[in-house]
């Protein structure tokens, strides 16, 4: 070894290459050698090649430590979907008449357009009425648009066996297909927008189109290889066994996924496992035990006993009767206290949070904090079965929960106020619960800043309501 004057190392992640200047000569040496840290790939030219064009720039720091196990199972799911879709395309080909002498261009053209015009009308329709929880919920969402995605496609295939009713069934599908369109492509840019930590949304977006691009070339190459060798009447069997590889591929995607942005069912997890146990649960274990069903059942009601709603208007408590002129003055002192006022309807099984005009991320979080502990103990009042309150754990009970479940009926009556024409939870009531709540939410946020959740956002469902008192 030549003893180094000067030397200069520089790397991209893949390739490190290192430049000697020698006392003996003005050539410079310069060597290359590949990187071992990361994930381990071939010297191969062809991975390589394979790397530059269809992973994001920096991979594997430029991403999240997920996005590997998570594009195998997409890219497996994508290359079932399009064999698939190929099957069903060669199904609604023949359902409306290609190739046959009866047929008539007029005919075809009508089914096509009244299919198109329908799908249409269900992308506006969707989009008006779930849009909202695409961002919160992307892994639900998602599964759910490729299961229907699944049945729009098994529907297609039956077509030809059913030519009377061909055009309602294509009108039926392309529905299907297009609320597959609004909620995969939108969960697709969470999914996304999670992947991407180096502000490298667009890359991301790049190289997975390209990815997608590849793998739906090569499921199409294979379909078309499958309409030449195998007979019609199997395509339906083939299309079933590929739906079970789809939606199997498609569950593992989801949940290999490790969000760690705050929606309304991981935030219930963490504040139900801070009353259990004191602690904040990992990223990766509150990912393992988020739903991934769609079920229209909130999760804070399901975990404390009450829906949580976020930014209604005031003037619709008012309306609700949930508020009387009595309390007012006492939510009115809470409210300047703090930039959220949570409110009780006990009718409704709901807890409502106006928000400040001023409120930030942070505040939004105690809101949701307090309305849960509001619950619990409403829940524990009446009787209301919360899974917070009967869960068994393996951990010793928080003194939270402790002095929750400690708490007398007969004290706590004391303070709550129902009327049966008009049930409201009384101001005096809040102000007593609040010395209990208060001194919980900071340990919570406290412990919540020191884990690896990201708090700057979150998708918490919000509604658009804020105000202020003049």
């Amino acid at each position: 070894m030549f003893n180094d004057e000067l030397r200069y190392s520089e790397n991209d992640n893949f390739l490190e290459t290192n430049v000697e200047f020698h006392k003996s000569t003005n050539k410079p040496l310069i060597y290359s050698m590949k990187l071992t840290k990361g994930i381990q790939f071939s010297d191969s030219l062809i991975c390589s090649l394979f790397k530059e064009v269809f992973l994001p720039q920096g991979f594997p720091e430029s991403v999240h430590t997920d996005y590997i196990e998570y594009q195998i199972w997409d890219s497996l799911q994508a290359f079932a979907s399009t064999i698939n879709g190929t099957l069903a395309t060669h199904s609604i080909m023949r359902g409306v008449g290609v190739g046959e002498s009866t047929a008539t261009p007029l005919v075809a053209a009508i089914t096509w357009i009244l299919k198109d015009g329908t799908g249409m009308i269900g992308r506006i329709i969707f989009a008006w009425w779930q849009g909202h929880n695409l961002d919160s919920h992307c892994k639900r969402w998602r599964l759910f648009a490729d299961i229907l995605n699944d049945a729009a496609m098994v529907i297609e295939i039956t077509v030809p066996y059913t030519h009377t009713f061909s055009s309602y069934i294509l009108c039926l599908t392309t529905g299907m297909k297009a609320i597959v369109g609004i909620a995969g492509g939108a969960t697709r840019t969470a999914i996304m927008q999670h992947h991407a930590i180096n502000d490298n949304m667009a890359d991301v977006s790049a190289k997975e189109h390209s990815q997608g691009t590849l793998v739906n070339l090569v499921g199409s190459i294979v379909g078309i290889m499958i309409l030449l060798i195998v007979h019609e009447s199997l395509f339906i069997y083939i299309c079933i066994g590929l739906v079970i590889v789809h939606i199997t591929c498609n569950y593992y995607a989801v949940t290999s996924l490790k969000i760690n942005t705050l929606n309304d069912d991981r935030l219930c997890l963490l504040i139900e496992s801070y009353f259990l146990n004191q602690n904040i649960p990992s990223v990766e274990r509150v990912n393992e035990e988020e739903s991934i069903l769609v079920l229209f059942k909130k999760p804070a009601q399901e975990i404390f006993g009450f829906n949580i709603e976020i930014g209604v208007s005031f003037k619709k408590m008012l309306e609700m009767k949930l508020i009387d002129l009595t309390a007012l003055k006492h939510f009115q002192a809470l409210f300047q206290l703090r930039k959220y006022l949570p409110i009780i309807g006990m009718r409704q099984r709901t807890i409502y949070i106006v928000l400040s005009k001023d409120s930030c991320d942070d505040d939004i979080l105690r809101a949701y904090f307090h309305s849960s502990l509001y619950a619990m103990i409403l829940s524990r009042m009446y009787g209301i079965y919360t899974r917070a309150l009967h869960r068994k754990t393996n951990h010793n009970v928080s003194h939270s929960m402790i002095q929750l479940l400690t708490m007398n009926s007969e004290c706590l009556n004391e303070y709550i106020i129902l009327s049966k024409t008009c049930p409201y939870i009384w101001g005096k009531a809040l102000l007593v619960l609040d010395k209990m709540v208060l001194s919980e939410c900071n340990l919570f946020l406290k412990l919540l800043k020191k884990s690896d959740w990201k708090l700057k956002t979150n998708v918490l469902p919000i509604k658009p309501w804020k105000g202020s008192w003049m």
